[in-house]
């Protein structure tokens, strides 16, 4: 991980693949510091645009989440649709442990 916390190994030796999912729409006042601040505590970031009017996006790959995915909506549907599709992506990538930012730092303290 980022912050050099390793995980935990499972009972067959294998460290959890840790994600978390990052819905956002119209945040490019904050969404740098965010994407910097979690991706301390993940193995990956994954950033759903949900069809921002706003450089968020670009903010969010410039912080560190386009080393890992950067997906974006064409419209605004709504933050359900965003994190639902994050969690699809996540469960793709076999993540073993997909988390939304707003829980990262306390989910991987009990992963």
């Amino acid at each position: 991980m980022a912050s050099g916390i390793e995980s935990p190994l499972d009972g067959d030796g294998h460290k959890p693949l840790i994600v978390a999912v990052i819905p956002c729409f119209n945040e490019v006042r904050f969404i740098g510091s965010v994407v910097l601040t979690v991706k301390k505590h993940v193995d990956k970031v994954l950033f759903i645009d949900d069809g921002s009017t706003d450089a968020s996006a670009e903010v969010a790959g410039a912080a560190g989440a386009a080393g890992a995915i950067v997906f974006r909506h064409d419209c605004n549907r709504g933050v359900g649709a965003a994190t639902r599709r994050a969690l699809q992506r996540a469960k793709e990538m076999g993540a073993d442990a997909p988390v939304h930012e707003g829980t990262a730092a306390r989910t991987v303290g009990t992963v």
